[in-house]
């Protein structure tokens, strides 16, 4: 085995790996003969890759696999002609079961590391795949190139013009193979959306007032544009239609979309599996979202009260909840709208899935004594920490409930259930 050398010519080291395992975004963690932590995308644990890095003070490094010199048995060549050079699905190295695996070791890893759990693997239950392995989302966000072009980020910070993505619904493929956009039009961004009417949606974001677009297909396209002046719809609808299972969701231009519907259904089931009856009990959701999980919940519990501190997504809950009698919102600062409830409430549903819930609110929501705390999240480091903070509010985590939202990538979603210690 060679050691370590200096290339003259980039001021870059060289330097074989042996990977330990993944960390929380699925990157590869290794050290260097000095001790120093690296972090390596594209590698899988006990592999021994030749590593290229920046020399650097800092205590953690970052550095590219130029050489894979030990591969895992489990390693498999990727589909996507794209993979060398896009940074999104870095587990297409894996078969789909594999990836699984790799997804939970990353889990449990992070709750006994970080949550200080020592039953990490005993409370997260078996892996929640997803129906589809690719072509499943129903949303993308690409860039737009100066010249025009369509990419997507890539792995040396540079985007990459695609022409396909796998992991994208059919209908998001069909509209890349007809849209073009012209050279300095000053567009930078473009999300599509799917709905499950066969609709589709592009929302462009750019630095100009209004452009000028023009747009022939047969599809049932609605485009709306967000730049200077605010927000504009050029063409078709500001909103877009979802379906999860039976619950139907308006969701407008900047207002989250579920990227994999079919998981969020499989999630939802799991987890009232889980729970106890709720017909005869009252619970809370925070915050109010587009209204899923209060909609979701609405159907079988007597009473839904919905906490939020603002309005960003409030035209869309109450659009997507103006039938159910059962649900009611309290809009102002969470200490003052917990004592305002006023009663215990069996169940608090929080997600953490689109934006964060800040420590203070999670210690706030403690204070409502719920028999049963739900914890919605995206980010597995996020979660390990949320877990430590609530084991000292006197919380402790019952099970996990983890879902392949996102195959091929290293993200997935992750419903954490909790229940009050007893003293």
């Amino acid at each position: 085995m060679q050691g370590p050398h200096k290339n003259q010519s980039n001021q870059c080291r060289t330097e074989p790996v042996r990977i330990e395992k993944l960390d929380s975004n699925g990157s590869g963690f290794g050290r260097l003969s000095s001790g120093k932590v690296v972090f390596v995308p594209g590698v899988l644990p006990d592999e021994l890759v030749r590593v290229r890095f920046n020399e650097s003070d800092g205590k953690y490094l970052h550095g590219n696999a130029i050489e894979i010199i030990e591969p895992a048995p489990q390693r498999i060549a990727p589909p996507c002609p794209y993979f060398s050079e896009c940074a999104g699905c870095i587990f297409q190295i894996l078969s789909y079961p594999d990836q699984l695996d790799a997804k939970r070791s990353i889990l449990v890893d992070q709750l006994s590391r970080i949550g200080k759990l020592t039953s990490a693997e005993a409370v997260v239950l078996p892996f929640i795949g997803s129906p589809k392995e690719y072509e499943y989302r129903s949303s993308m966000k690409f860039r737009i190139h100066p010249d025009g072009t369509i990419a997507l980020p890539g792995k040396k910070r540079q985007a990459v013009p695609i022409a396909k993505c796998m992991i994208c619904r059919q209908e998001i493929n069909d509209l890349l193979g007809m849209i073009s956009f012209e050279e300095e039009s000053g567009l930078q961004g473009l999300e599509i959306r799917t709905g499950w009417d066969g609709g589709i949606q592009m929302v462009l974001s750019g630095t100009t007032e209004r452009p000028e677009l023009e747009l022939e297909t047969d599809l049932p396209v609605s485009i709306v544009y967000s730049g200077p002046g605010g927000s504009a719809v050029l063409a078709g609808d500001s909103s877009m239609m979802q379906q999860i299972e039976e619950i139907e969701l308006v969701a407008a231009d900047d207002s989250p979309f579920f990227p994999n519907p079919l998981a969020i259904a499989l999630a939802a089931e799991a987890l009232k599996g889980q729970l106890s009856p709720l017909q005869e009990n009252s619970v809370v959701v925070v915050p109010a979202g587009t209204g899923f999980w209060t909609k979701w919940l609405s159907s079988f519990s007597k009473e839904v009260v919905v906490l939020d501190r603002e309005d960003a997504y409030l035209d869309d809950f109450l659009l997507n909840l103006d039938e159910a009698e059962s649900v009611s919102l309290i809009l102002g600062e969470f200490s003052e709208s917990i004592l305002a409830l006023g009663r215990p409430h069996k169940l608090v549903l929080y997600d953490s899935a689109i934006t964060p819930i800040r420590k203070g609110v999670l210690q706030t929501l403690c204070t409502a004594h719920p028999e049963i705390l739900v914890g919605i999240y995206r980010d597995t480091a996020l979660f390990a920490r949320d877990c430590l903070l609530l084991q000292q509010e006197g919380f402790d985590l019952k099970s996990c409930i983890p879902v392949d939202e996102m195959p091929q990538t290293a993200q997935f979603l992750m419903i954490g259930i909790f229940s009050e210690k007893i003293t």
